[in-house]
């Protein structure tokens, strides 16, 4: 009779730095509430794709986020959606502001692969306009309404990997759409 063991794969630790996300319209900086609130939420949705992503082969994940830095941009340019909707909407100054900040992160977790590309890790997660517009809900409901951006910009090493384009408010909904299943 034999017994087999299961195979142990090492606890693996990636690091990221230089990430940016900004989000708009947002006129001041995150106080120390909001500021947990974004943590909290942005680490469960990277978390969430990292688990997408890895499958069955990546178990238990400890995610750290460290901000480095904060501001509140003028005029930030979303692919130049931005002009074209301040010039058809006569937005205030305030809807012409950004949010932008800066972060690194360290993604810790087990798993038998070792060739794991962490900068897609992270921006799976924001990728798509319904991902987005998802982490924008949380955002707004986590922090009791008072991070209330519909849009925003994701960049790597100073490249950006996920953007939304600027939605009119009369077309754009922040809730999440139901499912077909869910009705």
């Amino acid at each position: 009779f034999f017994i087999t063991e299961k195979p142990t794969f090492p606890y693996q630790s990636l690091s990221l730095d230089n990430l940016e996300m900004t989000l708009h319209p947002h006129s001041t900086l995150l106080d120390d509430r909001q500021l947990q609130t974004w943590v909290e939420v942005t680490r469960a949705t990277i978390q969430e794709n990292v688990m997408l992503e890895g499958g069955g082969d990546i178990s238990n994940i400890n995610l750290t986020i460290i901000v480095d830095d904060m501001k509140v941009l003028h005029d930030e340019d979303f692919g130049g959606a931005l002009d074209n909707f301040k010039i058809t909407n006569g937005q205030d100054n305030q809807q012409n502001q950004s949010l932008q900040i800066s972060f690194g992160l360290i993604l810790q977790f087990i798993s038998s692969r070792n060739n794991w590309f962490l900068a897609s890790l992270v921006a799976g997660g924001f990728l798509t306009w319904p991902q987005q517009r998802d982490y924008l809900f949380l955002l707004e409901v986590f922090s009791s309404k008072t991070i209330r951006s519909t849009s925003l910009k994701l960049k790597v090493g100073g490249m950006a990997v996920a953007q939304s384009t600027i939605i009119p408010n009369w077309l754009q909904s922040t809730e999440p759409q139901k499912s077909s299943s869910e009705e």
